[in-house]
């Protein structure tokens, strides 16, 4: 599998696969990445994690941060984390309504608060406007 690495605007990593899979870094987990599609791998060989399904139904994995504390993680949150960054007082929630659909298009920050939301928004259109401009694609 061909892998390109950059940076974005904000100067982190980004991987591009060739098959048009983006993976990014885990927050304080630097022994992992999560994927624009719901995947969780190990950086060093590229193994893809299995995980289950958490009392919610929702798709977690077991990882060891890089403290060496064990914990289970819910992926949509992991994925969100790593692609919007975090979003203070946001759930993610699945636009489906499909627990185990992870792929980026379809995790979404809800936030109650409107002023937590309006900046929420606000950072979500600077990422898209960057992506667009990088592939070339347009809003």
């Amino acid at each position: 599998m061909l892998e390109i690495v950059t940076d974005d605007p904000w100067g982190e990593s980004i991987i591009y696969s060739n098959d048009m899979t983006i993976w990014r870094d885990i927050d304080n987990h630097s022994r992992y990445e999560v994927s624009n599609n719901g995947q969780v791998r190990r950086k060093e060989n590229h193994s893809l994690l299995s995980g289950g399904l958490s009392s919610q139904g929702y798709p977690k994995v077991h990882l060891t941060d890089d403290d060496g504390k064990k914990a289970d993680h819910n992926v949509h949150v992991l994925e969100a984390r790593a692609f919007y960054g975090d979003i203070p007082g946001a759930r993610i929630v699945h636009l489906s309504g499909v627990k185990t659909d992870n792929r980026l298009r379809n995790l979404h920050p809800q936030i109650s608060d409107p002023v937590l939301a309006q900046a929420a928004f606000q950072r979500a259109l600077r990422v898209r406007r960057a992506r667009a401009v990088r592939h070339g694609d347009g809003l």
